[in-house]
């Protein structure tokens, strides 16, 4: 219970970590393509789409739970940038990206419903956004 208000802070955290893993790899596909300015040119965008969005989740929300949140909103645009260009460099369709990412996409799912029920059952709601709560 200690730690109980830290939790919405730790998903924010999660997802982004969850954003930034997916397309990390990219990097390395433009370098090898012959293209490191590109990860410059994300890294300019990255500060730009960050640095506003922060600073209006501070001063709007005044919550740290708010400025983790729009961390992990900016890290999915940019690794959605990320994956189509490194997508268009390596001439590979994004079905084929998501092809690959399916099995642990399945399996995160899987996962995290399982979760949510035990958690259900034992009147213990999880901290989230789902839709459900314990009839206890």
């Amino acid at each position: 219970e200690a730690w109980l208000e830290s939790a919405p802070i730790m998903q924010a955290i999660a997802v982004f970590a969850v954003m930034s893993a997916l397309a990390y790899n990219a990097g390395d596909v433009y370098k090898a393509r012959g293209r490191p300015g590109v990860l410059t040119r994300l890294t300019f965008l990255e500060a730009a789409l960050l640095l506003p969005t922060l600073y209006f989740a501070l001063t709007t929300f005044d919550s740290i739970a708010a400025v983790g949140w729009v961390h992990a909103a900016v890290a999915l645009v940019i690794s959605l940038v990320d994956i189509v260009i490194a997508c268009r460099l390596l001439q590979i369709s994004y079905w084929e990206v998501l092809n690959a990412l399916k099995p642990s996409l399945i399996a995160t799912g899987l996962m995290s419903g399982t979760v949510h029920l035990v958690m259900l059952q034992q009147c213990r709601p999880p901290i989230s956004f789902f839709p459900l709560e314990p009839v206890c």
